[in-house]
């Protein structure tokens, strides 16, 4: 396989992120729901429901306009923004900042599979084009220029989430290494709370 066909080569890191197919966007807010619902129950549940959309309307009522906002996955991150920031505060407002950050972790372990699926390359198809770890260099590589021209000012962002990107790739990789080598030993995958704080 050439290493261009792989999925997304060449896409900013935000084309890649509101490509997500719609059943994947459904699966991560039925997990969140659930694992916020585990630590609060259906009636604070509800109740943090209607502080996040208070939140988020004060918050899109603010002047954004110094951020001078062009393209429309420009706005779309800001909304983005908005409302992760709204349901996080609201949430360490409720249960406490550790306990909100516990519930965020869980709900990564739970979906991260399926969303680094949904947006980048397996490792099988990253090894079906050779050295593996050459092909992951060359990938995180090609969306460097993308990130650039989606726009200048978010690029340290999009730059951590390429790092996050090639960390967790080869990540799996290595536990995949580490798996071929201990064969007939069982391991558990690793966890993905990591992404937690960062995503």
């Amino acid at each position: 396989m050439n290493i261009a066909e792989l999925k997304n080569y060449g896409r900013s890191f935000f084309e890649i992120l509101y490509d997500l197919p719609e059943d994947i966007i459904k699966l991560a807010e039925k997990t969140l729901i659930a694992e916020v619902k585990k630590d609060l129950g259906y009636l604070a549940l509800a109740k943090l429901g209607w502080k996040v959309k208070k939140e988020i309307s004060v918050r899109t009522k603010q002047d954004w306009s110094s951020l001078q906002l062009g393209v429309p996955s420009e706005q779309r991150f800001l909304e983005d923004a908005i409302k992760k920031t709204a349901l996080m505060k609201v949430l360490a407002d409720m249960v406490g900042q550790d306990k909100a950050a516990s519930i965020h972790r869980r709900f990564y372990d739970r979906v991260a599979d399926d969303l680094i699926g949904a947006m980048f390359p397996s490792v099988d198809d990253f090894a079906a084009c050779g050295d593996a770890f050459v092909c992951l260099k060359d990938y995180c590589r090609s969306t460097v220029e993308p990130n650039r021209r989606a726009d200048p000012r978010v690029l340290d962002y999009y730059n951590r989430m390429t790092c996050l990107q090639a960390q967790t790739v080869l990540e799996l990789l290595l536990w995949d290494q580490a798996r071929q080598r201990l064969a007939g030993v069982r391991r558990e995958r690793p966890q993905w709370g990591c992404l937690g704080p960062t995503v």
